[in-house]
């Protein structure tokens, strides 16, 4: 396996992780959606697995996205999109590698972040993928 192929697949575990132990543990009757993506482009080397999370309790909302970009250009910042609606930034570090992690709450009503789905398009910078569950 190649170096890339294992620094994501620990990210992509890492992420994981941190979703399930997101401190709004779904409760008895709760809605919780857990959804996750491979991002790669045509024209770069550039890679990136997300991640989404949401538990819905009543009419509150705890949502979760976490983002890991490799082979990126150092010192690179990339816009993070999920359906065009903008979620935040990832900077590269002098390795070319990166990491975003976004968590708020709110309402069901006025949710704080865009509230994704199966098959929602994540992109950055040049790399895109659909969220799978």
């Amino acid at each position: 396996m190649s170096k890339l192929v294992l620094i994501l697949v620990s990210l992509v575990a890492m992420l994981t992780v941190g979703l399930v132990q997101s401190p709004a543990l779904a409760g008895e009757g709760d809605t919780t959606t857990y959804l996750r993506a491979s991002l790669s482009s045509q024209t770069s080397r550039l890679k990136a697995e997300a991640a989404y999370s949401e538990v819905v309790s009543g009419e509150k909302i705890h949502q979760v996205y976490k983002v890991a970009i490799a082979n990126a250009r150092p010192g690179a910042v990339y816009n993070v999109t999920v359906d065009g609606a903008l979620i935040g930034q990832v900077r590269a570090g002098t390795d070319g590698r990166g990491t975003l992690s976004v968590e708020k709450a709110s309402t069901v009503a006025r949710p704080a972040m865009y509230r994704a789905q199966v098959g929602s398009i994540v992109k950055t910078g040049d790399a895109a993928g659909k969220f799978v569950s």
